[in-house]
């Protein structure tokens, strides 16, 4: 199976802590990429989101994402890298608008979702260090 990686925007985080979709636990995060990115995941038969904010504010993400359990069994979270390619421990969820490198592969829907495909999660890299809470910030 060929891997693929695409550069863009994380969107709702699952890294640190699986999410719980109908007793499928899975790590997942959503990408925001350019338009012309977006358009080839979409011939490539991946589910595109459009997703609209209250001030008419429109993004087009792609989940990508790989099980957190099979059967009674934990799986281990993908690795995620700092800007260096160091492996980093994640504290904290990916914030929204993170600029990110995911590393993914295509997989074939099966039965009833055989026209889809799926963005398998392999990897991620944080392009930017995640901004500590208590930068930026003035004493009281």
């Amino acid at each position: 199976m060929s891997s693929y990686v695409v550069e863009g925007k994380a969107m709702w985080s699952h890294l640190l802590t699986p999410f719980d979709t109908f007793g499928n636990d899975c790590y997942q995060i959503y990408i925001n990429a350019d338009d012309k990115t977006m358009l080839r995941f979409a011939d490539k038969g991946v589910d595109v989101k459009s997703v609209k904010y209250t001030n008419d504010f429109e993004v087009f993400t792609v989940k990508v994402g790989t099980r957190a359990t099979y059967g009674d069994k934990d799986l281990p979270a993908p690795p995620v890298y700092d800007k260096d390619k160091n492996p980093i421990t994640l504290t904290q969820e990916i914030p929204n608008f993170h600029p990110v490198k995911v590393k993914f592969e295509i997989e074939k829907g099966k039965g009833f979702n055989i026209s889809k495909n799926y963005l398998i999660l392999k990897a991620v890299m944080l392009l930017e260090d995640i901004p500590n809470e208590f930068e930026n910030v003035e004493s009281f």
